[in-house]
């Protein structure tokens, strides 16, 4: 809940703007050049030099393409994140070389160089082209309050690319980003910190793209050349500077390195991937089934309801309000009947007056002040204490008695909010690390980390066997691995609407797959046109929940006349149809990093105009989704990216890329164009996602073009609900797209895994073919040209039309050819 937020701490704003620079440096005392570097010492991987007066560099290089630097100060402890997943060292001989003045290291695709003095260190690839150099003695260390930065070059020309949760354009050159998990709602394009930290980017310097990680939880800034000046300043406010070079050369390349090394998103259970209603302000458990039953009588998709503060006792932890909700399991039971899940909201703090808060002070299970006292802060809630999840023993606690509220409750994932944690200025407050205490400024950034990693483990108690689902409104890297993520306290305002879709574009090319935002803003009553315009855009992202404050109007999806419920449905509908290739992107996400939805740029980083495209994103390698940001508009304009021809999605108009286009955007359209040669799995719509329809198919989109139009893409199945595919209880088939000036071929096949997806008919849907066919076969069999879609049946067939373009093919059967061939 929104809360107004205290402005950082001091010692954070000590440091903003110049004050990052070099020469400020070299004005304040307490800062000291680090280096010069004297004894080296050769590692398999890399080196280990030591400094004067104490402290040490680490340069070493691993497996796929990255590269670690480590500077450690004198006397400084690192401070570990828990981000990084284990990833072994380079295996390749190392060349080493240590001259008088610089140590010359060679490693598969990566080389460095390390001046001794004034201390430097270069990253390159193997090509000789750069990737990140510091300046020359550019890296500082402020022996009085802990500060470490490195000062790096910026080329002209660079481009800063990510950086997480944060609005504005993507390419962040002339900005300060800080990087402090705050409770930060009515937020702007322009607003910095917000609730999540990724100290994360992807570079881009003459044609190609490398990544940069800092791994230190303390708060933290980038300063992308703020200055114009040509150096970018990175810096932590404590700890050591520990950060992680990925060589590309593609985004894609510096995507897979960095989730090979933090982890990539699970495949969620399915039913996460639907349509969600929420607001703060259900009272009831009658009032939730009755708006359930709603839902299905008007036939609007929906998966589950999450039910915020209103279900508790009081505001007591882990506890269900007797009047309310008198019966949880029984309300359970019933939702699910109707095909509902259930997602309670779990603070991670109690009251003063939580009946639980004795034991946890007696404990020693909360966040505590130097005197040894619980730190005791005032929120919307009142008074209350943090349950301080670095610890161990406190942490396993809470996991127990959050194991059997899950158990007892049969609720289906849980909801962690107010988790950065929500009071913005405590700065006494010590974390407990098992014995190794750290101030707030170097542990409020992973504070969620450990809280939903707790939630992770106590859900697959409460649920053996089954996909645990947690959203979380705080992060950091390495939270992609446990927990989905949402934008916050959105306002209501269309401006409010483009800088959900710039946080969302951010937010999928820094590692984070499964994240959405309020539709409508949080924070107040939209008119219908800003609801449709929002479910429009979230019907495209990854998560798609309805949420709203208890002092706004109603926005169930029929709150706003006939009409607009039937534009609402027919968008919701789109999602669960689309369903097939969303669920399959999510079997790419985990095991390659591919992101669901990224900027134009990931998938066309030739074309240097998609860096600029912070409005429009793609959903998949498919479709390029231009939500409409803009109140009053019909049409919206965007530039498609060089590379590819693009049909749209509605009216299969076709368009060159490169080109600037204007679309029509009726208030009842979302603009999407497909790129040309795509392959799209389509289903029924369902009225939730586990429904068994009744009329069961598979229909794959196909977008042609013409000569040389190639596609590929693989669909996955499984049961949408265990953890059984990652034992090969999953069934991957490839698809693929040829096109000739004479023939187009759709190769389906064959199919990998052992799970069995149910028998149903399998339709063809080509776009975009300018003639007749002269014929259609099936594994070499001719089908039959029919006229009335009415008499498609078991045999298979196809039909033409020449208005639209479009040929819709029935496969013979219930399982897929191998092979259809289109003759022109």
């Amino acid at each position: 809940m929104f809360r107004s937020s205290s402005s950082l701490p001091s010692r954070l704003l000590r440091w903003c703007g110049a004050l990052l620079l070099a020469a400020s440096f070299n004005a304040h005392a307490a800062f000291v050049m680090l280096g010069p570097a004297q004894a080296v010492t050769k590692r398999s991987n890399g080196a280990e030099f030591a400094l004067a007066g104490g402290g040490k560099l680490v340069v070493e290089f691993l497996q796929g393409g990255i590269a670690h630097v480590h500077v450690i100060p004198p006397g400084v402890t690192p401070l570990p994140t828990t981000a990084t997943l284990p990833v072994a060292a380079a295996t390749e001989a190392l060349t080493f070389h240590d001259g008088d003045n610089a140590t010359y290291l060679i490693q598969g695709p990566l080389a460095a160089v390390v001046t001794k003095n004034p201390l430097q260190v270069a990253l390159v690839r193997g090509d000789g082209s750069m990737l990140s150099a510091d300046i020359a003695g550019g890296m500082w260390w402020d022996n009085k309050d802990g500060t470490i930065v490195v000062l790096k070059g910026a080329a002209a020309g660079e481009r800063f690319l990510g950086m997480g949760q944060a609005g504005g354009a993507l390419d962040r050159r002339g900005r300060t980003m800080w990087l402090r998990n705050t409770d930060s709602g009515a937020y702007d394009s322009n607003s910095n910190p917000l609730y999540t930290s990724t100290p994360y980017f992807i570079g881009q310097r003459d044609g190609k793209s490398y990544g940069l990680f800092l791994d230190n939880p303390a708060a933290a800034v980038f300063d992308f050349d703020s200055s114009g000046n040509g150096q970018v300043a990175i810096a932590a406010f404590a700890g050591t500077l520990d950060y992680y070079v990925f060589a590309g050369p593609t985004p894609a390349d510096v995507t897979r390195a960095f989730g090979k090394l933090t982890g990539n998103t699970p495949r969620p259970p399915r039913w996460a991937l639907g349509y969600w209603q929420s607001r703060f302000g259900y009272k009831s458990a009658a009032e939730v089934l009755s708006l359930a039953q709603t839902f299905r009588q008007l036939q609007i998709p929906c998966d589950g309801f999450f039910l915020d503060l209103d279900y508790m006792d009081r505001w007591q932890a882990l506890s269900w309000d007797p009047s309310a909700y008198p019966d949880p399991k029984g309300f359970s039971t019933q939702m699910e009947t109707l095909g509902f899940q259930r997602v309670p909201i779990v603070e991670p703090l109690l009251t003063v007056f939580d009946k639980r808060w004795p034991t946890f002070y007696t404990s020693d299970y909360l966040l505590k002040e130097a005197s040894g006292q619980p730190v005791i802060t005032d929120i919307f809630l009142g008074k209350v204490s943090w349950i301080d999840f670095t610890k161990t023993t406190a942490r396993d606690y809470f996991v127990g008695q959050l194991t059997s509220f899950l158990t007892d409750s049969k609720v289906s994932g849980i909801w962690a909010d107010l988790n950065e944690p929500a009071a913005n200025s405590m700065p006494q407050a010590i974390y407990d690390f098992d014995g190794k205490p750290r101030y707030d400024i170097a542990a409020r950034n992973i504070f969620a980390l450990h809280e939903t990693t707790a939630f992770n483990k106590a859900l697959q108690q409460a649920r053996p066997g089954q996909r645990p689902f947690i959203l979380s409104r705080s992060g950091f890297v390495g939270s992609q691995r446990v927990a989905a993520n949402w934008s916050g306290d959105a306002l209501t305002s269309f401006d409010a609407l483009k800088t959900s879709v710039e946080l969302s574009v951010s937010m999928g090319l820094s590692g984070q797959n499964l994240f959405g935002h309020d539709i409508g803003g949080f924070l107040g009553s939209p008119s219908a046109e800003l609801f449709l315009r929002w479910v429009q855009f979230a019907s495209a992202t990854p998560f798609m929940r309805n949420h709203a404050n208890f002092d706004t109007q109603p926005r169930e999806p029929w709150r706003f006349g006939d009409t607009v419920t039937w534009v609402a449905r027919k968008n919701i509908e789109w999602r669960y149809r689309l369903m097939p290739y969303f669920y399959s992107l999510y079997a790419q996400a985990e095991s390659g990093g591919v992101p669901v939805l990224a900027p134009t740029v990931y998938h066309f980083p030739d074309d240097a105009q998609t860096a600029k495209q912070n409005l429009e994103f793609m959903l998949g390698p498919a479709l390029l989704v231009a939500p409409v940001v803009t109140e009053g508009a019909t049409t919206r304009s965007l530039r498609l990216p060089a590379g590819s021809a693009w049909l749209d999605y509605s009216t299969d108009t076709r368009y060159a890329g490169g080109q600037t286009v204007t679309l029509d955007a009726p208030l009842d359209r979302l603009p999407v164009l497909a790129r040309a040669g795509s392959i799209v799995p389509m289903g029924p719509v369902r009225q939730y996602t586990g429904e068994a329809s009744n009329d069961e198919h598979v229909m794959l989109d196909v977008f042609a073009d013409g000569a040389g139009t190639t596609g590929r893409f693989t669909y996955v199945e499984d049961d949408g609900l265990t953890l059984a595919y990652r034992n090969g209880v999953e069934r991957a088939t490839p698809l693929a797209w040829d096109e000739s000036t004479t023939l187009g071929t759709l190769s389906i096949g064959p199919s990998t895994g052992t799970y069995a997806a149910i028998a149903r008919p399998w339709w063809v849907q080509v776009r975009g073919w300018p003639v007749v066919p002269k014929a259609v076969r099936a594994d070499g069999v001719a089908l039959a040209r029919l006229t009335d879609p009415g008499t498609f049946g078991a045999a298979g067939g196809w039909l033409y039309d020449s208005t639209t373009k479009r040929i819709v093919i029935r496969l013979p059967g219930t399982q897929p050819a191998q092979s259809v061939r289109i003759e022109r």
